[in-house]
This record gives C-alpha cells, sequence and structure tokens, in this order.
C-alpha cells in the first residue's frame, strides 16, 4: 500500500480589516513524501513573502506580547523591525534579508496557515458532512467563491462539525426517546454516561453541550432520522461537486 500527499491551500475572504481563512482546496497530490514536503515550503515561503504582515487576522488580532515575539524572531534574524508599539501596521512585510528556512519558521509562528500537508495511507479519501434535510454537503461560502467544506483526519472533522452545529438548529431532535430512536436503552444509557448530553423531559427536547462533536457523532448514529452523515469523497469528486456550483 503506497502513502499519497496532499498538500491545500487555503481560501481567504476579507473583510475590510484582514484576510481570514474561509475555506480550502486541493493544490495538488502527490506520492513521494519529499517532493510533496519540498514543494510545500516553496508555497508557504512565496506566501509569507508577499503576505501584508498588518492584514494577517492571526497577526491582527495578537496581543502585544505575541507581537513582540514575531517582533523578536525578526529582528534576532536580520536585525530589523516589524513592529512598532506592539502593532504591526498594514504595509508591512518581512525584510527580504530573511532566508528562506528563516521565513518558513516565522509563518508557522504567526500561525499563517496558507497552506498544508495531509498524509494518507492510499489514495486520498477526504470527510465530507452531509446534511440530511437540506441534502448538501456542508460548504463554504466567500463573495467570489464557495466550496465543499473537508476533512483530512478525524481531528478536522470534528472541528467541521462543531461548526456545522453551530450553524444549524438542533432544536430538532425533539420528541420522547422512543420517538427519535430505534434504540431507546442505547440512547438513555448514553444520555446518563455522556456529561454533554441532557434529555429535558417535560419539553421532549436532546440538548447536547457545547455541541460536542462526539456527542453529536455518538447522538446520530441512534437517531432514527440521522441530521447528518459523514461521507468519503475523492479529490476529482470535490472538483467536479466544485464546478456545479
Amino acid at each position: 500500500m503506497s502513502k499519497s500527499y496532499v498538500i491545500r491551500a487555503a481560501y481567504f475572504g476579507y473583510n475590510d480589516e484582514v484576510f481570514y481563512v474561509s475555506g480550502q482546496t486541493i493544490n495538488s497530490i502527490h506520492t513521494d513524501a519529499e517532493e510533496a514536503l519540498t514543494k510545500l515550503n516553496k508555497l508557504v515561503v512565496t506566501h509569507a513573502r508577499q503576505a501584508d504582515l498588518g492584514e494577517v487576522d492571526s497577526v491582527f488580532d495578537a496581543s502585544n506580547d505575541y507581537i513582540k515575539k514575531l517582533d523578536d524572531f525578526v529582528f534576532e534574524k536580520c536585525g530589523k523591525h516589524i513592529a512598532s508599539g506592539g502593532y504591526v501596521d498594514g504595509g508591512t512585510y518581512l525584510p527580504s534579508e530573511l532566508s528562506d528556512e528563516d521565513i518558513f519558521e516565522f509563518s508557522k509562528l504567526a500561525k499563517m496557515k496558507a497552506y498544508d500537508l495531509v498524509e494518507f495511507e492510499d489514495k486520498p479519501l477526504f470527510k465530507t458532512i452531509w446534511d440530511c434535510e437540506k441534502k448538501e454537503y456542508q460548504m463554504f461560502y466567500d463573495e467570489c467563491m464557495s466550496g465543499v467544506i473537508f476533512a483530512g483526519t478525524d481531528k478536522e472533522l470534528k472541528i467541521n462539525l462543531k461548526e456545522f452545529a453551530e450553524e444549524n438548529s438542533w432544536s430538532k431532535i425533539k420528541g420522547n426517546v422512543d420517538d427519535i430512536t430505534d434504540k431507546p436503552a442505547l440512547l438513555n444509557s448514553l444520555i446518563e454516561s455522556n456529561k454533554k448530553l441532557t434529555f429535558d423531559s417535560e419539553k421532549g427536547k436532546l440538548k447536547i453541550k457545547n455541541y460536542s462533536p462526539s456527542a453529536l457523532l455518538a447522538v446520530n448514529e441512534l437517531l432514527k432520522k440521522p441530521l447528518f452523515e459523514v461521507r468519503e469523497l475523492t479529490a476529482d469528486q470535490i472538483e467536479e461537486l466544485e464546478s456545479y456550483d
């Protein structure tokens, strides 16, 4: 079984103050780890050199201490500053004197996630969330683009699931336990053992604290009418779905 490596590029939105990550697209797929890492490094460095630091959301919203940490890093490497008074002004770019290695380290330090690399044991299959009621995949929307939100890891899937839950009304889970599941004993046991779950018997409403992804996944598997499905898509399928958007 051969591994594959997928480089994903962030799609940036702009809110009149900063650029922020609103979604991701597939940049390239590789079968050679060294080739993938080399390309990733080049992409990250090129993006960081061209980025207006004053409009990077992780820098714009950073504390004075964090800004000082970034500024100290740059000054140590090349003797120049990027900040003044605990603030990075718009129109500030990384000094050209910084090496590619320094730029790459700064990008990680400043959490400038323009690209990332996901490793798969075989052909890449991305996890997506299918809304059973709306009959559509979880999507990101911006002024100029929309696309499928996909995860390469279980951790990412849970982050996406939490966002999905926050954007939807989970008051749909209503009715007596016998009404909402064919396995009432299992659901009751789950509610009793999971601190993130409570059931209001008077209102007949199941509540999930803080939209806990783990609790959502567990409950969803027991519902007569699931709220969502976790589906796997290939890169080609994602590209096809986005081409029809």
